[in-house]
């Protein structure tokens, strides 16, 4: 989703663009505290921010883009934290730990995702589910998971699984993070773990 989101990845940006990224960062996240990301104006942002409105178009392409683009960035960090290098016998433990800062992570930001998130074709909504897909998709491929029962899966099975766990992931994190505090994230882990299929590990 990243290119649709931002002229350049944050990695790639010199410091004075990193710094103006950065405060872009802090100015959506705390608009979108207050009110819909949809209600943000580029004026707005802009002015929160300290950049001209023609800055804001160099980092992303609305306020809405550069919302999910600054928190799939917090998820990429969650990601590559626990998901990459996992041998076999871990993966138990890395999914448990992915799910773990993605609670966490949801939690940080929790007055922006209850209410964007109580809209289904929010952008918030697609970010997560193309997040999360990103993610299964790796696991099922780097660590041939299927079901060990059934013959001649079709050759995109991969897909077809990834958008499955993501939609449903997104789907009961929704649900949790409506309760009220404090939320349990070990009975939320139990929860999700019985949701799904029998051969993912958990």
């Amino acid at each position: 989703m990243r290119d649709d989101m931002s002229t350049a990845a944050p990695e790639s940006l010199d410091p004075r663009q990193r710094r103006t990224r950065q405060a872009l960062a802090a100015a959506i996240l705390a608009l979108a505290k207050k009110q819909a990301v949809a209600e943000i104006s580029v004026s707005a942002l802009a002015r929160e921010a300290g950049v001209h409105r023609s800055t804001v178009y160099q980092h992303a392409a609305s306020p809405a883009a550069l919302l999910a683009a600054v928190l799939s960035e917090e998820l990429d960090v969650v990601r590559e934290t626990y998901l990459f290098d996992v041998p076999d016998g871990g993966l138990g433990q890395a999914v448990r730990s992915t799910t773990l800062g993605v609670l966490e992570h949801l939690e940080a930001h929790e007055v922006i995702y209850r209410r964007e998130l109580s809209e289904t074709m929010n952008p918030l909504h697609a970010m997560l589910r193309t997040h999360f897909a990103e993610s299964v998709r790796e696991l099922i491929e780097t660590h041939d998971l299927a079901p060990p029962d059934v013959q001649g899966l079709p050759p995109d099975f991969p897909d077809m699984a990834a958008r499955w766990i993501a939609d449903a992931s997104v789907g009961a994190m929704s649900v949790w993070l409506g309760r009220p505090r404090p939320r349990n994230r070990e009975t939320y882990l139990r929860a999700h773990a019985a949701l799904l299929p029998d051969w993912w590990p958990s």
